[in-house]
């Protein structure tokens, strides 16, 4: 997807949470947009996490991700996600049953970031 697809994602983006958060259908959302700016895929992120907000509480954690060293163990939600190696922003909300995130990673010498909503059981 490219930056012109934005608006549909901002669109669809509730729909596509409320589906993850009900277990129906998929468990992952991606949205990857190959501006260098990509200041639409950050809105697109701080509108996710208000929304899981209004679903799930406050989140776990909040803030900068797996690509700065420097944030420590308060990033990590404790489950597989795909893209948390490269996360730039991350948020993650935990259940008795489940751990949801949502986060921005940056891929290809960071010309390509993507928006991620994802759910993952939690480990027994």
């Amino acid at each position: 997807m490219t930056a012109a697809n934005v608006p549909e994602a901002h669109a669809t983006i509730r729909q596509a949470i409320d589906g993850i958060l009900l277990g129906a259908g998929k468990r992952r959302y991606t949205f990857c947009d190959s501006s260098e700016n990509g200041p639409e895929l950050l809105e697109l992120y701080r509108m996710a996490v208000r929304y899981l907000e209004s679903k799930l509480g406050q989140s776990g954690y909040s803030g900068r991700g797996a690509a700065f060293p420097e944030v420590g163990a308060a990033a990590d939600p404790g489950v597989f996600l795909d893209d948390y190696s490269r996360s730039i922003e991350i948020s993650w909300w935990k259940t008795d049953e489940q751990v949801y995130a949502a986060l921005v990673s940056g891929h290809d010498a960071d010309t390509l970031h993507c928006f991620t909503v994802e759910s993952c059981a939690v480990s027994r």
